[in-house]
């Protein structure tokens, strides 16, 4: 909760869901009245506008092969806050750079389930990630672009298709 107070803006909500995960993410937001814009599912286009006026994108998941919203992010100038799922470390690497934030996992109990023992261990270390990277963002407003660039370059469409087409 401290956080959303030393955010200059309101933070967004985008994407959708099902079912008891959907509905607790909405009673969530909801608590928070006009403070929390949720937008729902947006538009690839509109999803790229609202990326390019952030300066955090999180994506606190259990489970991706590789989320190609975090390359869209960082192309935006989102400095990124993710857990550490193997795909996102192959091609962001750890964290150690000023654009990406990974938060360490703990062992699952089911393919997308943490130990409920561990669940206050992961909203703490969360918040606290999140709390470090709003206060980055207010002492350094711009995003390293070089970095973004850089993390995100042999992932371009023709780089990719390049090196399948030379394999």
């Amino acid at each position: 909760m401290k956080i959303l107070h030393i955010l200059s803006q309101m933070p967004d909500f985008t994407g959708s869901g099902t079912g008891v995960e959907k509905e607790e993410c909405l009673a969530l937001a909801g608590r928070f009245g006009k403070q929390v814009k949720v937008h729902g599912p947006l538009s690839h286009q509109d999803l790229a506008v609202l990326m390019r006026q952030s300066h955090i994108f999180i994506l606190p998941s259990f489970f991706e092969g590789l989320p190609l919203v975090l390359m869209e992010a960082l192309a935006s100038g989102c400095r990124i806050i993710t857990t550490s799922l193997p795909g996102s470390r192959e091609v962001l690497g750890e964290s150690g750079n000023s654009m990406v934030k990974m938060v360490a996992l703990p062992e699952l109990e089911t393919i997308d389930t943490p130990f409920e023992k561990d669940r206050q261990y992961l909203e703490t270390i969360l918040a606290k990630s999140i709390e470090q990277v709003v206060n980055t963002v207010m002492k350094h407003h711009q995003p390293d672009m070089k970095t973004a660039q850089k993390l995100t370059e042999k992932y371009t469409w023709e780089k990719v298709f390049s090196r399948i087409e030379n394999v």
